[in-house]
């Protein structure tokens, strides 16, 4: 992929975050929902969120909730991105988080410089 491909689709990975994030914090729950990264394929047809959970309901069930209203959340997308196809949502379980965090502590680096290394 060409850098400039590359540095599109990383913009918008980076405008999905903030607008899926603005709308997570309107999601009426009692839990604590942050997420921690986007994926988008190198076709720009599909997004995957990977979120982590922390309060009362299971993370499969906020999982299934959010899944369940990908419609709503896509449909929001498409109001606020002028893209010429708006991606299919996908939100997913961050399981690498607590492991990169625990390797971060260990080493004295945030998980945003060892993200980084892993991208470059």
């Amino acid at each position: 992929m060409n850098r400039g491909k590359q540095i599109k689709r990383e913009r918008i990975e980076h405008l999905l975050r903030n607008i899926i994030s603005s709308e997570l914090l309107n999601f009426q729950h009692n839990n604590l929902i942050t997420l921690s990264r986007v994926e988008l394929s190198p076709d720009m047809s599909n997004a995957n969120f990977f979120i982590t959970v922390f309060g009362d309901k299971s993370v499969t069930e906020i999982i299934e909730e959010l899944n369940n209203r990908k419609g709503y959340f896509r449909k929001v997308i498409a109001k606020k991105l002028n893209l010429r196809y708006t991606p299919s949502l996908k939100f997913k379980e961050e399981k690498n988080f607590l492991n990169r965090k625990v390797k971060a502590e260990e080493t004295g680096e945030s998980t945003n410089e060892q993200r980084s290394k892993r991208d470059s």
